[in-house]
């Protein structure tokens, strides 16, 4: 699905793109934030190392927000919740996100 994507997105003639992650119901709502972070800008790396440019692509996670099974579902079930979605975005729209909405994480010296 990934190279499909990528595909698509090197043909949209600079169509620039959100890619949202999501999550299942289970967990705590931090850690499902968190997480759908982690797995939208996971998704825009991949596509980005299969020749998307990088000027095309932004990524932000929105949790369980949109998440529409049960947490008390079978792990096979709750799967259907755990994606990432890719969604065209006008120019002006795109060029007021951020790249990420991941933190910035500051190593300690």
């Amino acid at each position: 699905k990934l190279d499909q994507a990528a595909e698509i997105i090197k043909s949209s003639n600079g169509g620039t793109f959100l890619l949202t992650g999501e999550t299942d119901k289970k967990g705590s709502e931090a850690y499902n934030l968190r997480l759908s972070r982690q797995r939208a800008a996971a998704v825009v790396n991949a596509l980005e190392a299969r020749g998307v440019s990088a000027n095309q692509l932004k990524s932000k996670g929105v949790g369980e927000a949109n998440a529409m099974v049960s947490e008390k579902a079978s792990d096979a079930e709750r799967m259907a919740d755990r994606k990432v979605v890719a969604t065209a975005v006008d120019k002006a729209a795109f060029d007021a996100m951020e790249k990420s909405d991941l933190p910035v994480v500051n190593k300690k010296k």
